[in-house]
């Protein structure tokens, strides 16, 4: 019996701090969100920007808020990673944005996202998770895009997408231009 209230008691031990720490865990993870409001202000100024041009499939200004070469890397290490320059971003753009989500699945695609995310601040407070987005000094990642702060301009920089036949894609799309 003593056996029986020393395992009783050593699993709500574990329980109650596995409990506490991932409180603790998601609490410390939201108040490091918080604490850079600027950050998140900034961010949503060149997010709206950069949303309207999507959608409106303005790419001239799209273009502008980006950084190239543009990276763009697989989902893990095994994919191929390439840099994309302002000649091919558009067409590789596209493909990421017909690709599905990660971390939304009520949202088919990169463009539905983009479409259904207007307010950045909204989004962090109800769906933040290590998956969906991460804030660090001078960027975010959010639903595998990266944008940073490059001297005092927000930018796309780094999209995560499949690669693996990424190269072959781009060369078709040059033959369609050179014929």
């Amino acid at each position: 019996m003593k056996r029986f209230i020393v395992i009783l008691l050593g699993i709500v031990f574990l329980n109650s701090c596995y409990g506490n720490s991932k409180v603790m865990m998601d609490a410390e993870l939201k108040e490091n969100i918080s604490v850079d409001t600027t950050l998140i202000e900034e961010f949503q100024l060149f997010w709206t920007e950069f949303r309207k041009s999507v959608i409106n499939s303005d790419y001239e200004t799209l273009k502008e808020l980006v950084q190239f070469p543009f990276s763009v890397d697989g989902f893990t290490d095994n994919y191929p990673q390439d840099k994309i320059y302002s000649g091919d971003f558009i067409f590789v753009f596209n493909i990421f944005l017909k690709e599905n989500t990660v971390s939304f699945n009520n949202l088919t695609n990169h463009m539905e996202f983009i479409k259904n995310i207007s307010d950045i601040s909204d989004y962090i407070s109800l769906n933040f998770t290590k998956e969906s987005i991460y804030i660090h000094t001078n960027g975010i990642t959010l639903e595998m895009m990266e944008f940073e702060k490059i001297n005092s301009d927000w930018k796309l920089t780094r999209i995560y997408m499949d690669t693996n036949d990424l190269e072959e894609k781009i060369k078709e799309h040059r033959k369609g231009y050179n014929n």
